[in-house]
């Protein structure tokens, strides 16, 4: 072969393993899943009309309370007012669209997801009804993601452990100190 035909040949090749490689990207069965897989616990029009979220963690439960568009924390009888701040950036991850992976759908591995009857619940509501009963369970092996399941449902997700470092802070941390 000239020099002229394996230069044409090359660029021949290269040309066609471009072509399969940005077909590969544009369809990947992984890509379109995930964008299939994107989920939220709430969805943003329902959240604002959020009044009451309960932490019950086993060990304490609380209560966030909004009245005339401020939020309070009541714990043991006493009422504080709660960081405005906090609260948002709580509901924001709920209502955040991202990717929630089912890990099980078999009640038989609720246990070993930490979602049996000790798990950590957080039920959410507006004025008459429940907007969101989330079981919270235990992290994953890396320690990056948590497990969480509706309440009455056996659909196990995985995602963002920062809802379980929301539910396992001392409730002192909702309180909007004044220094």
């Amino acid at each position: 072969m000239t020099y002229k035909k394996q230069l044409v040949f090359l660029l021949t090749l290269i040309s066609i393993l471009a072509l399969f490689y940005t077909f590969s990207i544009v369809f990947s069965y992984d890509r379109s899943s995930v964008k299939t897989a994107l989920y939220t616990w709430l969805e943003p029009e329902t959240a604002v009309r959020i009044n009451r979220i309960v932490f019950n963690t086993g060990w304490e439960e609380f209560e966030l309370i909004k009245r005339n568009n401020q939020w309070f924390v009541s714990h043991n009888g006493g009422e504080f007012p709660a960081r405005q701040a906090r609260i948002e950036d709580f509901l924001n991850i709920l209502t955040a669209r991202s990717a929630w992976p089912v890990r099980s759908a078999n009640a038989a591995t609720h246990n070993r997801f930490g979602l049996g009857e000790y798990a950590s619940r957080l039920t959410i509501y507006d004025n008459f009804s429940v907007l969101l009963d989330l079981l919270v369970g235990d992290y994953d092996l890396t320690g990056n993601e948590a497990y969480f399941r509706r309440a009455g449902q056996n659909e196990v997700r995985s995602g963002d452990s920062f809802i379980l470092t929301y539910m396992t802070s001392p409730v002192e941390s909702w309180y909007d100190v004044i220094n």
